[in-house]
């Protein structure tokens, strides 16, 4: 009887954006060994380097499955570019190697200071009325939606942090759209001129 795990890759999203306020990534892990036990899920900063420094959590999950509710990994960083990883592995097992691609993932996150940042992502220049949907769509909850809109976007940024996804961001950013500049900094509080 031995527990084995890996990553659901079907359920666990790995964001490419993030806020200041906190990232969350929810991960699935799931059993493929023959007992239920103890999965070990770790995020990992700096993977596969020397200065690899990693937060560990643990779900029991039955065999033959994946976990119902996902381990929420969080972490917070000053904006900027990060590199992040995930491992899992059952407790029968030793960790896995980086190059496991079904235990592992390493991938490039950007934390995003405030909604002005991901405006600067675009160019404020380069804002449509497509950009403030998709924040539109995304601040509702609305996320079929807000990835088609996603997909149309051109210039296309990174993935906006749910935590920016307002209303008032939305608002702004159609402002900005409209080269309205001083309404879109009174919703938004950035300062374009």
């Amino acid at each position: 009887m031995v527990v084995k795990g890996e990553i659901d890759f079907e359920k666990t999203i790995f964001p490419e954006t993030g806020s200041t306020d906190g990232v969350i990534i929810d991960v699935y892990p799931k059993n493929v060994g023959d007992s239920d036990g103890i999965i070990n899920v770790y995020l990992c900063f700096d993977p596969n380097t020397t200065k690899e420094g990693c937060q560990g959590y643990t779900k029991t999950v039955q065999a033959g499955k994946t976990a119902d509710t996902p381990v929420k990994a969080g972490f917070k960083k000053e904006p900027g570019i990060y590199s992040i990883g995930i491992k899992v592995w059952g407790n029968d097992e030793t960790r896995p190697g980086w190059d496991d691609t079904k235990k592992a993932k390493i991938w490039t996150i950007t934390i995003l200071g405030n909604i002005c940042d991901w405006i600067d992502e675009v160019g404020i220049n380069n804002i449509t009325k497509t950009h403030a949907l998709y924040v539109y769509y995304k601040s509702q909850g609305w996320n079929t939606i807000a990835q088609q809109k996603y997909s149309q976007l051109s210039p296309q940024p990174g993935e906006i942090d749910q935590s920016l996804a307002t209303k008032d961001n939305a608002l702004g950013i159609y402002y900005y759209s409209q080269a309205w500049l001083d309404l879109g900094n009174q919703k938004t509080g950035c300062s374009y001129m």
